[in-house]
């Protein structure tokens, strides 16, 4: 795809649970709420922002780094 098409942001996990089922909801439920492709990158991983098993696979922890590629 064209990458003037394409924004990146990074976000810190500050719940000192993590990225566990719950709020791992509340990202996963606002990138469905766009036809953009909405990628996430954290632990080395790259998954589909729109898809709640994916999000929650990251065993994203307090602390750890998002990083959201959005393309469209």
């Amino acid at each position: 795809m064209n990458n003037d098409n394409r924004t990146q942001r990074t976000v810190t996990i500050t719940n000192k649970l993590g990225l566990h089922a719950r709020p791992a909801a509340l990202p996963v439920e606002c990138c469905n709420s766009f036809r953009s492709e909405i990628m996430l990158e954290a632990n080395d991983r790259v998954i589909n922002g729109k898809h709640i098993l994916d999000v929650m696979s990251l065993g994203a922890a307090s602390g750890t780094e998002l990083h959201f590629t959005i393309t469209g």
